[in-house]
């Protein structure tokens, strides 16, 4: 019995100094290894270990961005409106995380440039994406749930980007839009 706890203990120890060589050598990137050490390192501690933090703080976000539309029922445009807020919902509320997991989606594609065809930027075909879709049915929903009525005519989005100053500039933010294609409704059916 004594000899099997101590076998146990011997694997054990063996194992946790395996695991702590094993996360260092990967946390220590700069270190010059063999491309197979690195490669058992990185494949050990990546599924289960791997962190993605800064020692200090996150990077700032270069930008915030809100997910605003207008409507026409009667032929003339509705003012522009944040999407959740003005239909009531707080900046804490769950349709307000929807609505920034949508417009997210939308502003990471604008910001990188998905649609570029040479040197000129294509925004129109940002109608053809998914999230696109996803984003003027949520809005439509909400609106229809919001104020008891469907939008019949048109319907407009536009993200609005609030760009964070550079750290030591002046503390002044600068807005811009960018409006997506009007989205024409049909009822048919009456729904």
């Amino acid at each position: 019995m004594d000899r099997r706890i101590r076998w146990f203990v011997m694997v054990l120890a063996v194992l946790f100094v395996m695991h702590f060589l094993l996360t260092s050598l990967y946390s220590f990137q700069e270190l010059p290894l063999p491309g197979t050490v690195r490669s058992v390192s990185t494949r050990y501690t990546v599924p289960f270990f791997h962190q993605n933090w800064k020692l200090f703080a996150p990077e700032v976000p270069a930008y915030d961005s809100q997910l605003e539309y207008r409507y026409s029922n009667t032929g003339s445009w509705s003012e522009w409106n944040d999407v959740s807020h003005s239909l009531g919902h707080g900046s804490h509320s769950k349709v307000e995380y929807i609505e920034q997991v949508l417009v997210g989606s939308l502003a990471w594609q604008i910001a990188n440039n998905l649609y570029v065809e040479g040197t000129r930027a294509r925004y129109d075909l940002i109608a053809q994406s998914f999230d696109y879709g996803r984003a003027v049915f949520f809005t439509q929903r909400l609106h229809e749930l919001s104020w008891g009525e469907p939008i019949h005519d048109s319907l407009q989005l536009r993200v609005a980007f609030r760009f964070t100053p550079e750290p030591g500039k002046a503390y002044t933010f600068q807005k811009s839009y960018l409006e997506l294609p009007v989205f024409s409704v049909h009822e048919e059916g009456g729904h």
